[in-house]
């Protein structure tokens, strides 16, 4: 027994029409493959940055934060445009596409605001040196 992509009956068979809306039942072998990797593009969106972020505020490596930062915004909403296009119409798997799209959002928003605040951090250095070497030649 199989479930019916289009209007989700539990009771069609693989290969042949839905008594229920009359599209063809197709095996969903490929659409759990992708759910996978997504979960596993999930788990490395979220711990990979933060090891690396760890890691790199432990030995004061800024300039790979950055990137990482930028590079979560960047997979994030790749993520997010892409979720719909697995999930597809199928109500079984509504859960899974708003899952997707709300961890998806909370990564961009707040890679976007650890971006700000490095970038804040940088203007708050470059403005104190400026001002250190300005003082200096006084």
């Amino acid at each position: 027994m199989a479930t019916c992509n289009h209007c989700g009956y539990k009771n069609a068979v693989d290969g042949q029409y839905c008594p229920n809306c009359g599209n063809k039942v197709q095996d969903n072998t490929l659409a759990y493959i992708a759910i996978v990797a997504i979960i596993i593009i999930l788990l490395a969106l979220i711990l990979g940055p933060a090891y690396l972020l760890f890691k790199a505020y432990k030995t004061r490596q800024e300039p790979i934060t950055n990137w990482w930062l930028v590079a979560s915004v960047f997979t994030s909403i790749t993520a997010i445009i892409l979720a719909p296009y697995f999930a597809g119409e199928h109500p079984d798997w509504q859960w899974f596409k708003a899952t997707v799209t709300y961890v998806n959002w909370a990564i961009f928003i707040g890679s976007l605001v650890m971006l700000f605040l490095r970038l804040k951090n940088y203007q708050y250095q470059f403005t104190k040196l400026f001002n250190t070497k300005n003082d200096k030649n006084e």
